[in-house]
């Protein structure tokens, strides 16, 4: 299943969501039309979807009902993931008084605050090119037993912690580090944290750190559902997009599409990803979006819909 955005070819703006059935990709399926005005629309389950409504994160079932409200952000909300089992949310927001930022998890009817880190900055604080670096993420591991913060645009670290608020895992950026050298765009491909830093893609696993992608500048990575492959987009000598895949068993990197941007994977077989649209600060949309096979290594033209959120869940 899969939770997108659409707009007319030719828009400007999207103009609702979506939630959509697509056992058969090539032929989506439509199961609800949420229309316009959310935000950080996420799968819980197969069933059940969640979003930002005005002040709260509310649940709500696929085939229709009453919203749920599962937690209230104290002022704004910077990061959102929900556990692969659908019954723990984890959330970023700041303090009342904007004098930190604190990471939630909310699970069992107990909202509790997991830890606590530098505040998130509500204004724009970078110019159009130094953007495009820095990102703020939060993901569950596969095993729901782990929770990674990579924050790009507060205090350039990593930090990976269990879900009883242990640090398992902390890297800070050098002193004085600019764009492409801070830590930013995560993803898990299983239990193992895939990250960029100055040297290209870290991998981390087990307590152990490994460079696997030297020199690698990745944005926007995706994971298929097994783990076994990420996509990912990245400049080439030419300052063009291309959509890139890594095999995470072998480290094979194929290029598979030029002109490209924002890959998501919708199945183990099939990415979704968008022509490229320039925006002042990066590639966006809305495009015209694409399906790549994996089997096939072919490309087909899609829908107007623009992929944010798939079940099976991608991370």
């Amino acid at each position: 299943m899969l939770v997108s955005q659409s707009a007319p070819l030719g828009a400007t703006t999207y103009e609702k969501w979506t939630v959509q059935d697509i056992s058969q990709v090539l032929k989506p399926q439509l199961l609800d039309d949420l229309g316009p005005g959310y935000a950080w629309t996420r799968f819980v389950s197969a069933s059940e979807i969640s979003y930002w409504s005005i002040e709260s994160i509310v649940r709500i079932s696929i085939s229709g009902g009453s919203e749920v409200p599962v937690a209230t952000p104290c002022n704004g909300l910077f990061g959102l993931s929900w556990s692969p089992d659908g019954t723990a949310l984890a959330y970023l927001t700041d303090s009342s008084d904007a004098s930190r930022g604190e990471v939630h998890v909310v699970s069992g009817g107990e909202d509790r605050i997991l830890a606590m880190v530098a505040p998130f900055p509500t204004d724009e604080i970078c110019s159009e090119d130094v953007c495009r670096d820095y990102d703020t993420q939060l993901r569950f591991s596969a095993d729901g037993k782990k929770l990674a913060m990579v924050a790009g645009d507060i205090t350039t670290s990593v930090r990976v912690w269990s879900l009883d608020g242990q640090a398992v895992f902390s890297q800070d950026a050098p002193a004085g580090a600019g764009p492409g050298e801070i830590q930013a765009w995560s993803v898990w491909a299983g239990d193992d944290l895939y990250f960029r830093d100055v040297n290209g893609i870290e991998r981390w696993r087990n307590g152990s750190l490994a460079l696997v992608l030297p020199g690698v500048g990745w944005r926007t990575p995706t994971a298929s559902p097994d783990g076994a492959h990420i996509a990912y987009m990245a400049l080439d000598s030419t300052g063009s997009f291309h959509i890139y895949i890594v095999d995470t068993t072998t480290l094979q990197v194929t290029d598979v599409a030029s002109s490209r941007a924002w890959p998501l994977f919708l199945s183990a077989r099939y990415l979704e990803y968008g022509e490229t649209v320039d925006c002042p600060n990066g590639p966006c949309g809305p495009g015209i979006t694409y399906v790549y096979d994996m089997q096939t290594g072919s490309e087909t033209g899609w829908n107007f819909d623009y992929a944010y959120d798939a079940w099976p869940r991608t991370v």
